[in-house]
């Protein structure tokens, strides 16, 4: 059984071959030990998704290439704390999935396939896919113009949101120092009892000569 399935009463579908690409990255993701699926995993095992490698080969993307620089990207993703951990599916890749279904629905598409997952990855400019295929000019208005083209109607999507900013944790408030007890008798704080400084003894009186006799 794969990670992801398919639901039976979901209005808007997931293709089969955009299942298989999600399971296929997850495994390769878990197999690395690695703590998360990301948008690299996922880009990688689109490399060998029908749907997907249609367009990016129409592009001209160098395949070697790209596959060689995701992997070594990859490798350099952190590992997990513990062998029992299990992979999951990163944040971005659930607003990704999250957001391709609201854009399906927005544009009255039946379904989500992995054309759209790369439309909707390339629509943030400054994210990594999109610095990955810059060079082989190919950015979300032209998968959406082969989605246009299948669809027989205008597709258009919003940017993919950014995450939301992470909350700092409210600094702590430093708790005032104790006010010392004043001495009594005194403006400024009590110091601690010092030992009584005993005095020297007093000496006695050397005894007084007595006079030498009269001679």
């Amino acid at each position: 059984m794969g990670l992801v399935q398919q639901k039976s009463d979901s209005v808007i579908e997931t293709s089969p071959q955009l299942i298989e690409s999600l399971n296929a990255a997850h495994e390769q993701a878990a197999r690395a030990g690695k703590p998360q699926v990301t948008p690299l995993h996922l880009l990688l095992t689109m490399l060998s998704d029908d749907e997907a490698s249609f367009l990016l080969e129409a592009y001209g993307v160098d395949f070697d290439k790209l596959q060689a620089q995701l992997v070594k990207r990859l490798e350099k993703l952190p590992q997990k704390a513990d062998a029992e951990e299990l992979t999951v599916f990163s944040p971005e890749v659930e607003r990704i999935m999250t957001h391709a279904r609201l854009e399906a629905a927005k544009n009255r598409m039946a379904i989500v396939d992995s054309n759209l997952i790369l439309a909707v990855m390339l629509s943030t400019e400054k994210g990594e896919i999109a610095r990955l295929l810059t060079p082989y000019d190919l950015d979300s208005e032209g998968v959406l113009q082969y989605l246009e083209l299948r669809e027989g109607k205008t597709i258009q999507i919003s940017p993919l949101p950014s995450a939301p900013a992470k909350k700092k944790p409210p600094a702590e408030k430093k708790k005032p120092a104790p006010a010392k007890a004043a001495e009594p008798g005194g403006d400024g704080p009590a110091k601690a009892d010092e030992p009584v400084k005993v005095d020297a003894p007093v000496k006695a009186n050397a005894p007084a000569k007595a006079a030498a006799p009269t001679k």
